[in-house]
């Protein structure tokens, strides 16, 4: 049974050969996906925090900021940022965004480690061309539960093979034992294990235990912060666009009045009553007056 830091000292291991690593950690929110990341980033880089190698944030810069400032075979986290942007339901962004992630990561010799809900929420592409080892929590933990397992798995080295993680297999042995009466919700964890045993890139199990609690309390604060930052972020930047697009359509009409349109010719264009256009010409006449109050006079 593998502990973190070995895991971690196998990944640091293959990233000194100037080899690529990207794994993913997959569990359901709450399971401990996070204290799992962080305890292999720890097992990696004695040098591990929580600032300097976890992404909170789904931003371009951060990516940049962090990734290249970080010394080579030193792990990156994408954790809260990847859980940002499902809240935000950006699932085109995700995939562009681990796309990046990795490639950056690739390119700096950096050992990059993205947290995902499920397996199958990577892309089909991503799962099979760029990802090396897949872990899966089993065995949950929690504030009342220090102790946990998880799987590990690596990818086929099979080049010609259509299930490079044999996903079909593996769902087609739960469909069987369905079948036979043995209902999800009545697996034990060495029922669990033993399912995944019987995958052809299963490697161990692995145990994990629940951060320092100083850490965690660390960890909270700095995610607690970043969600507020990145939703008053994506706030301004929609009330921004609702700004532009309303000053743009002021200014189609008052182009549209200046060809001899009326302001009922005006309404149909745009389908709306002819009160929202005199509104909306009310608006731009204000905004213009108080614009030449507050522009100083030229001598």
């Amino acid at each position: 049974m593998l502990s973190t830091k070995q895991f971690g000292q196998i990944c640091l291991d293959r990233a000194l050969k100037d080899k690529d690593l990207s794994v993913g950690v997959t569990a359901p929110e709450g399971d401990g996906k996070s204290c799992l990341s962080i305890g292999i980033g720890m097992g990696i880089d004695p040098n591990f925090q929580l600032m300097r190698n976890i992404l909170f944030s789904p931003s371009v810069k951060e990516i940049r900021n962090k990734i290249y400032n970080l010394p080579p075979y030193t792990p990156i986290i994408a954790d809260e940022a990847i859980k940002i942007m499902y809240k935000l339901n950006w699932g085109t962004k995700i995939q562009k965004y681990l796309n990046k992630i990795y490639a950056v990561c690739r390119s700096q010799n950096k050992i990059s480690i993205f947290n995902m809900p499920r397996f199958t929420d990577f892309s089909e592409y991503f799962r099979n061309h760029r990802l090396r080892l897949w872990i899966h929590i089993v065995d949950p933990i929690s504030n009342e539960k220090k102790e946990g397992h998880a799987v590990v798995m690596a990818r086929s080295w099979n080049p010609v093979t259509i299930d490079a993680w044999g996903l079909k297999r593996f769902e087609k042995r739960l469909e069987d034992e369905r079948k036979h009466g043995k209902k999800d919700v009545y697996y034990s964890l060495d029922d669990k294990i033993g399912a995944f045993e019987q995958l052809s890139g299963f490697i161990d199990v692995m145990k994990f235990k629940w951060i320092r609690q100083d850490v965690w309390d660390e960890y909270e604060l700095i995610k607690a912060k970043t969600n507020v930052d990145d939703e008053e972020m994506e706030e301004d930047k929609v009330s921004v666009q609702l700004d532009q697009w309303k000053h743009r359509t002021i200014l189609a009409i008052k182009i549209f009045q200046g060809m001899g349109y009326s302001t009922a010719d005006i309404a149909k264009v745009f389908k709306t009553h002819t009160v929202s256009v005199s509104t909306w010409l009310k608006k731009f006449k204000e905004q213009e007056e108080i614009k030449k109050v507050n522009e100083p006079e030229l001598a």
